[in-house]
């Protein structure tokens, strides 16, 4: 039984993501659906999080935790970032997708406030890149 909690995916997300997740059986929806896609990050995660119970934020940007870090502590945002290192020859979109659904699973399994960051091989707590 997967938990309650909402998965949102980032406005910088692959558009199909959503509904393929969905597919999958999980609780998904884009941030476009609460009306948020121009929102920009400080007032997105607050806005989230007024909406929404349990909820974790699929997002491409993995600058957003270094970027944002007083409002993820405020909101005690639980984030999965993708890592931006990706293959040479794989395309961004067919990354973001690949590494989603490799751990979709592990996303929803997340602690609420953890931030983590996602690639094809591993998935580990978010730390700024050197």
């Amino acid at each position: 039984m997967y938990p309650p909690r909402t998965l949102v995916i980032d406005a910088d997300m692959p558009a199909r993501t959503r509904t393929e997740i969905w597919h999958r059986g999980r609780n998904v929806q884009r941030v476009q659906h609460y009306g948020l896609k121009k929102s920009k990050d400080p007032q997105l995660l607050p806005d989230l999080d007024a909406l929404l119970d349990d909820w974790i934020l699929i997002t491409g940007d993995d600058k957003m935790p270094f970027a944002h870090a007083e409002t993820i502590k405020k909101v005690g945002a639980t984030i999965a970032t993708i890592d931006p290192r990706r293959p040479p020859g794989i395309k961004l979109v067919e990354w973001r997708l690949e590494v989603v659904h490799r751990w979709i699973h592990k996303m929803h399994e997340q602690e609420t406030g953890e931030v983590r960051r996602y690639n094809h091989k591993t998935h580990r707590v978010w730390t700024p890149l050197k």
